[in-house]
């Protein structure tokens, strides 16, 4: 995370740029005790002789292997012992577990960044339990998966941009270049924040959706305080300046084409699904830039009233949240 942290203060000479390199305020964790525990399934699983290793090492794991393999719904265990003795024996997945290991080789920076994100989690949110973190490697079959109890990362995902590193997994390149070691921590805060993101089920609305996504990226700024907007939303240092620059040109284009009330599926996507960029507003505005305008909503709404996070995350009204945000794009 540092040298990307570096390359983003190399890169950033504009005043746009100046959330990037600042800390947010941020309460007092330091009390809070974390014993998070990271459990190297990778390893232990390619390390493996037989099928009775296999064997146990799943029944050494209960809570992997339930809520993650989901072995109570299969009609016999020998069915996931011989998926599994079979990938750890296939050659070309033998080759992408190298090179992970390589690049893992340890996680200790990956932990203590999750483990003090996971303080502020406790801080805001004192019943919060502390989920078990397992590390994988399946060929690009999970990037990331969490239960309440229980966190999974496929870490051949986060190896960088190499394109060809991920051509198994069918990622375009503009998707490639957010999987980064550096971007798996945030990348697991905003999951956790489906927790706790309350959303309006009936209410398809832009808005509401913008709104919602806004909530996971403030989210998961509050529990990383000093993790730069781009790693957290995935977008480059230019498509960060071009978002921060142009702010005044995307708002007036959701205002005059009358979309932020839209309910029309394929209209809402066109502004925070995924796509290279949004070619309705310019070929250089990033794709999902619904999503960062609905956190720039968010960020001015918590500006603007005395409302705390875990209030703010029950919400589920996103005309109410723009209205009294009182949200104008900074010139």
């Amino acid at each position: 995370m540092k040298k990307a942290i570096v390359a983003l203060v190399l890169l950033c000479g504009l005043a746009s740029c100046t959330k990037e390199q600042e800390c947010i305020n941020s309460p007092d964790v330091s009390s809070i005790n974390v014993d998070l525990e990271v459990v190297r399934m990778d390893q232990m699983l390619f390390e493996t002789q037989s099928k009775d290793d296999i064997t146990a090492l799943l029944n050494a794991h209960p809570l992997f292997t339930e809520k993650f393999l989901n072995r109570s719904q299969l009609p016999h265990d020998s069915i996931l012992v011989n998926q599994l003795y079979a990938l750890v024996h296939d050659s070309h997945m033998d080759t992408l577990f190298q090179q992970t290991s390589r690049y893992y080789e340890e996680i200790d920076d990956v932990r203590n960044d999750l483990e003090d994100a996971l303080q502020h989690v406790k801080y805001y949110y004192p019943d919060f339990v502390i989920p078990k973190v397992y590390t994988i490697v399946s060929g690009f079959g999970t990037d990331l998966f969490a239960t309440d109890s229980l966190i999974v990362v496929g870490l051949e995902y986060f190896m960088g941009d190499d394109p060809d590193l991920y051509k198994p997994a069918g990622l375009p390149e503009y998707m490639q270049r957010r999987y980064q070691k550096n971007t798996l921590v945030p990348m697991v805060l905003t999951l956790i924040s489906e927790k706790y993101n309350q959303a309006d089920r009936l209410d398809n609305s832009l808005i509401s959706e913008m709104t919602y996504y806004g909530k996971a990226y403030y989210f998961t700024k509050q529990m990383l305080p000093c993790t730069p907007d781009s790693l957290i939303i995935g977008y480059t240092s230019e498509e960060m300046r071009t978002v921060e620059s142009y702010q005044k040109s995307i708002w007036a284009h959701f205002v005059d084409k009358q979309l932020l009330y839209e309910t029309n599926h394929f209209e809402v996507t066109r502004y925070v699904g995924e796509r290279p960029f949004v070619g309705e507003i310019s070929r250089s505005c990033p794709g999902r830039v619904g999503r960062w305008v609905g956190w720039e909503i968010v960020r001015k709404y918590m500006e603007e009233t005395d409302t705390t996070l875990p209030e703010l995350m029950a919400m589920t009204d996103g005309k109410k949240l723009l209205e009294q945000s009182r949200y104008r794009p900074r010139e």
